[in-house]
């Protein structure tokens, strides 16, 4: 009788066994920041979601140049997250798994982090207070690790997040995203505090992820958009300050992984995934980090469709 091939074998692309993680000394770092909506699977759905996962790690593996750092949101699978994890092995081999306490439903932040370079000491992480609808069956946060680089730069604090989603109306929950957004704006400081006791050295600070934010209206900036900057104390927005279009990332007359329906966030193009560096923290020196590139990606499977309901944004530090 023929062996059953594990799952990983079945449908992971393995890159040659002398593939290791890249030195990357004097490299610009590239991170990688992408909702792969992935909840526990439905029942007779586990087979397409483990696939759908091994398409996301074989485009994540196959990037050329290749990502640094990969920030995933809406992991929220146990299985799926323990999945992904060993499929990225091979080139990531240092990797955040479990972010929450799991109070609710055994759900946790759906936070993933996975990185070729080395991650120091223990990760840091607080959850979300505030949260309204479906978002209360999981715990949402923001997590913090130390991303070691070379001697030419400052270690990184890199921040995950996810925040609050809009289920009807665009804005329908902004105060709770409000509320979020000042447990962030008083995280990073105390993350940055953090990173530098434990490096002994000044550092820089990224925090990505799906705010949930709409970014512009009609080509202009939105005013949750900019009181989310406010609190935060003005961080740069990557993707604006180097592009001039719409950076859109939740795509729903070009996606078909976002289900068909009829409220408003059904239907409006948005842009809800960032990358924010911060030039200055409250109580807390930092260096400042220098924006090479930024670009969203469709993330396309095998057919040629969108792997995601989110859109991918990649930044060049």
């Amino acid at each position: 009788m023929r062996a059953s091939i594990p799952f990983s074998e079945r449908f992971l692309r393995y890159t040659s066994a002398d593939a290791r993680p890249r030195a990357r000394a004097g490299a610009r770092l590239r991170v990688l920041s992408y909702n792969v909506g992935m909840l526990p699977p439905r029942p007779g759905r586990t087979k397409a979601e483990l696939r759908r996962a091994a398409e996301i790690c074989n485009r994540i593996l196959d990037a050329d140049p290749g990502y640094d750092i990969v920030c995933l949101q809406e992991l929220f699978s146990g299985r799926l997250r323990t999945f992904v994890s060993h499929l990225l092995r091979p080139l990531f081999p240092y990797r955040l798994l479990k972010s929450g306490d799991g109070r609710t439903l055994n759900l946790d932040s759906g936070l993933f982090i996975a990185s070729r370079l080395p991650l120091l000491g223990t990760p840091i992480f607080e959850q979300f207070n505030a949260a309204r609808s479906w978002d209360r069956l999981a715990d949402k946060g923001v997590i913090a690790t130390l991303v070691e680089r070379d001697a030419e730069h400052a270690p990184l604090v890199l921040c995950n997040t996810h925040l609050q989603s809009d289920y009807r109306s665009v804005g329908e929950h902004a105060e709770i995203r409000a509320d979020q957004l000042s447990q962030i704006a008083r995280f990073v400081p105390y993350a940055a505090r953090w990173g530098r006791e434990l490096s002994g050295a000044l550092v820089s600070v990224l925090l990505v992820g799906d705010f949930n934010v709409v970014a512009e209206r009609d080509g202009s900036p939105t005013a949750e958009y900019e009181t989310m900057r406010r609190m935060l104390g003005r961080p740069r927005d990557v993707y604006r300050a180097l592009n001039d279009d719409g950076g859109i990332t939740w795509d729903p007359p070009n996606n078909d992984a976002i289900p068909d329906g009829d409220s408003e966030t059904d239907l409006l193009v948005q842009r809800l995934d960032y990358a924010l560096m911060f030039d200055e923290v409250a109580s807390a020196e930092v260096e400042p980090l220098e924006a090479h590139g930024a670009w969203v990606d469709r993330f396309e499977g095998p057919s040629g469709a969108p792997l995601s309901d989110h859109y991918a944004l990649v930044v060049e530090l």
